[in-house]
């Protein structure tokens, strides 16, 4: 791998080299998400902790490109999310 001296490029080249770090971030977010996904299957129960600590149970609804909508069983029944398929779990 290079080193690329950032003291040396100008602000166009800074910004260049941000709009591809940027790109390059995308890419692998959407890829890690999409790899999380391929275990999961439509009706599956799963799990998250929401930002208070809660866990929350419920069943896979369906997939978006980096998220997945899931039906929330417990605490409250009923409730829908889109949940980053990285913070879901399977239920033991």
């Amino acid at each position: 791998m290079s080193v690329i001296n950032i003291s040396a490029l100008s602000e166009q080249e800074l910004r260049d080299l941000n709009h591809r770090i940027v790109a390059r971030l995308k890419i692998l977010h959407t890829a890690r998400a999409q790899q999380a996904m391929v275990s999961m299957d439509v009706g599956q129960c799963m799990y998250f902790n929401s930002k208070q600590g809660i866990r929350v149970i419920g069943v896979v609804e369906g997939f978006g490109s980096k998220n997945v909508k899931l039906r929330e069983e417990k605490p409250i029944a009923g409730r829908r999310w889109t949940v980053a398929a990285s913070l879901l779990k399977p239920l033991p």
